[in-house]
């Protein structure tokens, strides 16, 4: 099962990757057939012969051709809240242990310094150059480079790092994982976060 680790992180990093796109390919919109008729859904898929739309109405969804409609009108939807913001809070787990967090987010992308020292046995300090995947006012999801230097007493480990992060923040509660490679080669380790943090959007 072990062995099979390393295999099975990057698969389901880059599964969780592609929920996180998925919904901001979807777009609002009202389309208008040939025969006077009209729906108002998100297009989940645009090809050039049809449409693949999920009704808002009763959330079906249908496929309407190129050849049967007439117009079709791109819905904005408007946010009621800030995309630059900056973020303060607390995660558990590396690099130091017990973590403080700052940064700051721009509309498309964002940079955060996670990290404390406590003695020389428990310190550390990381690094994320964060692209937005997904945001919404309760939820933001980013994809990461990132480094680090750790120095943990729990895994006996001086150690620094490179990589990409996947960060989910829910509400405020933190949850990232990391794919990194060691530049130590005699040393293996996930780190992952778990915390909270507030986002003044």
């Amino acid at each position: 099962m072990f062995r099979k680790l390393p295999l099975l992180l990057p698969a389901g990093f880059v599964l969780m990757v592609l929920f996180l796109v998925f919904p901001l390919l979807a777009q609002g919109a009202q389309v208008l057939t040939n025969d006077g008729k009209t729906f108002k859904g998100t297009i989940l898929e645009e090809q050039t012969d049809f449409i693949v739309m999920q009704l808002d109405e009763d959330q079906v969804q249908v496929k309407i051709g190129r050849d049967q409609i007439a117009h079709i009108q791109y819905v904005e939807e408007k946010e009621d809240f800030s995309r630059e913001y900056p973020v303060f809070g607390a995660t558990l787990s590396s690099p130091a242990g017990l973590n403080f967090v700052g940064g700051y987010y721009w509309n498309s992308f964002g940079v955060k310094v996670t990290g404390g020292y406590w003695d020389t046995r428990s310190s550390g300090i990381q690094a994320n150059l964060s692209l937005k995947l997904n945001e919404t006012k309760e939820f933001c999801g980013s994809l990461s480079l990132l480094g680090g230097v750790s120095n943990l007493i729990l895994n006996h480990s001086h150690w620094t790092y490179g990589g990409l992060g996947l960060e989910l923040i829910f509400h405020g509660f933190l949850f990232e994982a990391d794919l990194v490679t060691p530049f130590d080669p005699n040393l293996f380790f996930i780190p992952v976060q778990i915390g909270y943090v507030l986002r003044f959007n």
